[in-house]
């Protein structure tokens, strides 16, 4: 039940705060920017999009229809917002815990479920501006703000290399950190991978030291999740 509350009342904040035409466009800026520096698809896959993008899209679309953004429509987005209520909702929880419920058999891979109606006290609380949620849940829910990960500049650098290259090269080597180089030749993509590894002898010292990194790790990347998550968004993974 705390859940729903939370997920209302976000819904009720987006009622408030939308239509952004801000987060549309960094949406729409990077859909643009996936689909002008695509990779090379299979073949048999690219015709099957096409075939089934003929049936969807107008044939100027036909390359683009399912990948960019064409247009700002707050009236559908608000529609949309608008619809999701407590009244409409479709919840499903899955646990053994419910198993000893499950009594009625679904038709066709004869799984058991148990299906009931909401209580009308819970809709009607789910239904009010601010449900009260427990106090260990964050709710100061808002909108994101402007993603500073979003890439801009788009142009390559010279590299002194002279004609393609069948492996990588070391175009920079220092003590603490090298450079790889391979041209795109045929799409000439602006893509970087970067790798960073952290050395230390103590970690392979016994196993309270490696369970104790594989610890470490994980907490790092849990905490922050949340700072670097604007970043996903931008392509940066």
């Amino acid at each position: 039940k705390e859940i729903l509350k939370l997920v209302f009342q976000y819904l009720d904040m987006l009622r408030k705060e939308l239509p952004c035409e801000r987060i549309y466009e960094e949406i729409k800026t990077m859909r643009d920017i996936d689909f002008d520096n695509a990779e090379c698809e299979d073949p048999y896959d690219k015709v099957e999009d096409l075939a089934e993008n003929m049936t969807l899209y107008p044939p100027q679309n036909y390359l683009n229809g399912p990948e960019v953004m064409f247009e700002f429509r707050p009236d559908l987005i608000m529609d949309l917002v608008n619809s999701l209520t407590p009244d409409r909702m479709f919840v499903v929880l899955q646990s053994p815990a419910f198993k000893s419920e499950c009594r009625t058999t679904e038709k066709w891979f004869k799984g058991h479920y148990h299906a009931t109606n909401f209580d009308q006290d819970l809709i009607n609380i789910l239904k009010s501006s601010s449900p009260k949620i427990v106090s260990f849940f964050k709710s100061d829910f808002k909108l994101p703000e402007p993603n500073k990960y979003i890439p801009e500049d788009f142009e390559q650098k010279e590299v002194d290399v002279e004609g393609p290259l069948p492996f990588p090269v070391v175009i920079k080597d220092e003590p603490d950190h090298k450079v790889w180089f391979h041209n795109d030749e045929i799409f000439e993509n602006p893509e970087c991978t970067f790798y960073m590894h952290l050395f230390s002898k103590r970690v392979c010292e016994d196993v309270r030291m490696y369970a104790l990194n594989c610890l470490y790790v994980e907490l790092y990347c849990h905490r922050v999740c949340e700072r670097f998550y604007p970043a996903a968004l931008a392509g940066l993974s």
